[in-house]
């Protein structure tokens, strides 16, 4: 789904690891055979909202396979024209386990608080019952974070429990350059070439802000709306959108059988956080 404003083997040895000057962040790729520059560099951002109890090392698993299927996408070893840069959003009550874990990998680690402290959403069933909704209450929000990523123009947030399987440059040349006649294909001609759910029609005269896809696991009879997956999130930073969704969970207007704004956006699991606010 878009919003407004809103398999072939890969095997490397060492000497293709030392083969490649591997800078994430940076729009230079150097190989031995090639220079060749890319055409952005995407920022991919993973939230820690506590330190694991058990299975301390399942983050640091988790993590290290999650980047190395972005760098096998990527540039650097891939069709892909794009570079890209690890972040990890981190709880300040996780800074300890996830700089020790993280930052080895290459992640670079920005400690960020919830966007707004609990004690200052004015709604009362909001503020009381967000802490135990959904996986991580209210430190889901943390998430939003990846909209203050400025330096890129694309950032895409992703759970630990993902895996990129194939490069995603035909979204983010549809979010930079809009639906164009070299990005479409004879089945989605209109939509530059993307699936988009129920064959709706991409706007054409306006930006693509973020491209999500829906949670129907998590759908039940009667549902006005399905949610938003949590784990995945293609957005284009914006302070602006950052300030927005501020502003909506400090005003706390979620409702026991409306969800957000009374609109169907909820309730459902986690739809007092990420999952509900995003749609």
């Amino acid at each position: 789904a878009s919003t407004n404003n809103n398999n072939g083997d890969h095997k490397h040895d060492n000497d293709d690891l030392r083969n490649h000057n591997i800078r994430g962040g940076t729009n230079e790729v150097t190989t031995t055979t090639n220079i060749q520059k890319a055409k952005a560099t995407i920022g991919y951002a993973i939230t820690v909202s506590g330190c694991p109890k058990t299975n301390a090392s399942g983050m640091l698993d988790g993590a290290a396979v999650l980047k190395h299927s972005i760098h096998l996408n990527s540039i650097h070893s891939s069709s892909s024209q794009y570079d890209y840069q690890m972040y990890a959003l981190v709880h300040p009550s996780a800074e300890s386990c996830a700089t020790l874990q993280l930052a080895p990998l290459g992640y670079q680690i920005l400690v960020r608080d919830v966007p707004v402290p609990l004690q200052e959403i004015e709604g009362d069933y909001l503020r009381n019952k967000v802490p135990k909704n959904g996986c991580c209450g209210d430190k889901e929000f943390v998430k939003l974070h990846a909209y203050t990523l400025m330096e890129h123009p694309v950032v895409v947030h992703l759970d630990l429990d993902t895996l990129v399987l194939k490069p995603m440059d035909a979204l983010y040349d549809v979010m930079m350059d809009g639906v164009t006649p070299h990005t479409a294909t004879k089945k989605n001609k209109n939509n530059g070439g993307i699936d988009v759910a129920f064959n709706d029609p991409m706007p054409q005269q306006q930006p693509i802000n973020a491209f999500f896809t829906r949670d129907y696991n998590m759908a039940h009879p009667g549902m006005k709306h399905a949610g938003v997956q949590g784990g995945f999130l293609v957005l284009r930073p914006s302070m602006e959108v950052y300030e927005e969704f501020r502003e909506i969970i400090r005003k706390g207007d979620f409702r026991q059988n409306g969800g957000w704004g009374g609109m169907g956006f909820g309730p459902f699991y986690g739809s007092m956080t990420f999952q509900g606010i995003i749609p």
